[in-house]
């Protein structure tokens, strides 16, 4: 066993923008989205066993190996790579779970890259890609993160050059309340919800061009019209965070957390204290 573990940060992530199109044959939908990488994040730390995978974390749902996307992350590599080594993998979870932040993914990114690591398994890029595809839609992204168009499942990635200044103060809030994103597909899928997407050529027009007031306006997620629809508290919360100082707000994935972007750090650090009482509110900057 190495004396000194591996250590990564998994970052979670929000979207700026999110349109949910056509379902296709394998069960996915074809979506349109930006993704961004924020300074909220798990901490993962990798040791060598003789021969299993053993994961240690406190958090209650994660106790399951079978129903823990890291292990299954392990496992995966074990398998298809024929790794006779394990590995003592311990998670240190502060991304709230089912929130739409990407959490899971985040973590499953993390750890095929640290056990890339730990193993010495020198995996390229492509390879790591094709393994995190195996894994989750939007596992591929957490690889490099930033800020990135997502485009067929989430797997067809392009960078983003230029965004929203990482000094921007956003306010993230994540109430008690979990939306696992298989349910909102399911429910758009049988509620017959339609997109009223405006398209994401105006906010990419936006960023380019560091129109703040025009990625505010840009800002959309199909998703949000759902889950406003089926938990109304969202909505207050909504009105609470524009009403506390953002510029502009929005749910991310499938949700429920809900980011707003804020002018200063004084305006961010007030709004802070009014959210509290509505769910988990904290400062994030763009990573």
């Amino acid at each position: 066993m190495k004396d000194n573990p591996l250590k990564s940060r998994a970052y979670a992530k929000i979207n700026y923008f999110l349109e949910v199109g056509e379902k296709r044959e394998d069960n996915y939908h074809e979506i349109v989205t930006v993704f961004q990488t924020i300074s909220l994040y798990d901490e993962l730390t990798f040791a060598e066993s003789s021969s299993e995978v053993i994961i240690n974390t406190d958090h209650p749902k994660l106790k399951d190996p079978l129903d823990n996307i890291i292990f299954k992350a392990a496992e995966q590599l074990r398998k298809l790579l024929k790794v006779k080594k394990g590995a003592i993998i311990t998670l240190k979870k502060n991304i709230p779970i089912a929130a739409g932040l990407g959490g899971g993914s985040s973590d499953a990114a993390a750890t095929l890259k640290g056990l890339n690591r730990l193993w010495g398994l020198n995996l390229s890029r492509n390879e790591l890609f094709r393994y995190a595809r195996q894994l989750g839609a939007d596992v591929p992204f957490f690889l490099d993160g930033g800020l990135t168009v997502g485009r067929g499942i989430g797997d067809k990635l392009s960078k983003v050059g230029v965004g929203i200044s990482s000094h921007l103060p956003m306010v993230l809030v994540a109430p008690e309340l979990t939306i696992p994103t298989p349910w909102a597909y399911k429910t758009w899928d049988e509620e017959g919800f339609v997109s009223k997407s405006p398209g994401i050529d105006p906010f990419l027009k936006a960023l380019y061009t560091q129109n703040l007031d025009g990625i505010i306006k840009g800002m959309y997620n199909d998703f949000e019209q759902l889950a406003l629809e089926k938990y109304p508290s969202l909505k207050t919360i909504k009105q609470m965070i524009m009403k506390n100082g953002a510029l502009g707000c929005l749910m991310t994935g499938s949700g429920p957390a809900i980011f707003g972007i804020f002018p200063d750090e004084i305006a961010a650090d007030k709004a802070i204290q009014n959210l509290k009482k509505v769910g988990r509110a904290e400062k994030v900057y763009a990573h």
